[in-house]
């Protein structure tokens, strides 16, 4: 059996463009399961209506999608790690099939809270067992092919409402759910044919606490681990509500403020593949500085600027900066964890700043509802400036 492990790939992976194909299958299917996920906002209006429930109950569901999103980050790196990586993708695949099917036959509120916990489930444990494959395969390489993994889900980001709008138009809003099935099942069999580990299955031992004291005692972890909660924090707070910011608050058109939402991932998709490929240059600390200067710079520009273009270069900036950042501090990350638990400290480290980013979009909620968006907008600016010096200080520990 190959080992999924190996801090070197072995001649067999790097011969007929094996590395190449199994980049793409993985770049599809995170591209595939993100626009599930971000397909559900803009149908959100048509669910409450079918189902018969309040908007509490629609955003109770996308809560519970992102909590069982974060909840499956550590077992499935874990898993990852003591299994393979083939079979912890193979039960994602499983995990989102089943999901998404429920999804395209649900008639109940409770048949819809099962279909969106199941598919999150999925779409957590994938995250890391899918770098934790893409670094076994890229040692040299690592940010490029992490770059354009991220483009895959910037990608999705971009297509996902106009998917909603054409379903809307032609049928009810289930009529989707079985096409991604579908797109899903050609995945999974393509996956299984082409990539060449075994399926195992045997018990493990999750062994958190063990994971948790390499987390917490390793202090460069540490520092890790708090950057990246921080930018997650910016990034699912500012993101959830930049439509709305840009109508309500910067004077754009709801039109307008689309095709900014529309920009932002656009500008993603180009973003993160240069941005891994200058951590893999230049060094990844002081890329990921980099990056949150680009951040910091779009983010003054979101809330000073008085047109519509410096609107658009504020949306520009802000992208590359906060979606460069995640290729690069995922490449970093993947450096300094141990090749044998790589997957279990990845995904518990993401466990962490996904949970700490699911707290953004209530940040912004209560500062709107009680003082201004552009004010919530402004503290991000402030969360930029700490998550620098950490960052800063994490490079400079190295030199």
């Amino acid at each position: 059996m190959s080992t999924s492990t190996d801090e070197t790939p072995s001649p067999e992976r790097l011969a007929s463009g094996y590395t190449g194909r199994i980049l793409l299958l993985i770049a599809l299917a995170s591209m595939s399961s993100q626009v599930g996920w971000l397909i559900l906002p803009p149908l959100l209006p048509e669910i409450i209506d079918d189902l018969g429930i309040s908007s509490v109950q629609a955003g109770f569901a996308l809560t519970l999608l992102t909590l069982s999103g974060a909840i499956g980050r550590y077992p499935g790196g874990r898993l990852a790690d003591q299994l393979s990586r083939k079979t912890v993708i193979g039960f994602c695949f499983l995990a989102w099939i089943t999901g998404f099917s429920i999804l395209a036959v649900t008639t109940t509120y409770a048949l819809f809270l099962l279909g969106v916990a199941i598919a999150g489930l999925g779409i957590g444990m994938y995250v890391p067992a899918a770098f934790a494959q893409l670094s076994d395969l890229f040692v040299q390489k690592r940010g490029q092919a992490f770059g354009l993994n991220n483009a895959a889900y910037s990608v999705a980001g971009i297509i996902a409402p106009g998917l909603a709008f054409v379903v809307l138009l032609f049928g009810p809003w289930r009529s989707f759910f079985p096409m991604l099935v579908g797109v899903f099942l050609i995945l999974a069999a393509l996956f299984h044919v082409v990539h060449r580990d075994e399926y195992v299955i045997h018990r493990v031992e999750l062994g958190l606490r063990a994971t948790v004291r390499r987390i917490i005692f390793d202090p460069q972890v540490r520092l890790v681990l708090a950057a990246a909660s921080i930018t997650s924090f910016v990034w699912n707070g500012s993101v959830s509500f930049l439509p709305i910011f840009l109508e309500a608050e910067r004077g754009l058109s709801a039109q307008t403020a689309g095709i900014a939402f529309a920009t932002l991932f656009l500008v993603g998709a180009i973003a993160t593949p240069l941005s891994g490929l200058a951590g893999d240059r230049f060094g990844n600390l002081r890329t990921i500085l980099s990056m949150i200067c680009f951040a910091g710079v779009g983010l003054i520009a979101l809330t000073l600027a008085s047109s519509v273009v410096g609107l658009f270069l504020g949306v520009g900036l802000f992208a590359v900066g906060l979606l460069g950042f995640w290729p690069v501090m995922t490449a970093y990350m993947m450096a300094i964890f141990p090749a044998g638990t790589r997957g279990g400290d990845y995904g518990a480290v993401g466990m962490v700043y996904f949970g700490a980013g699911s707290l953004g979009p209530t940040y912004v909620g209560f500062m709107g509802g009680y003082a201004t968006y552009t004010l919530a907008y402004t503290g991000f600016i402030g969360c930029l400036i700490a998550c620098f010096a950490i960052v800063l200080y994490a490079r400079m520990k190295e030199q």
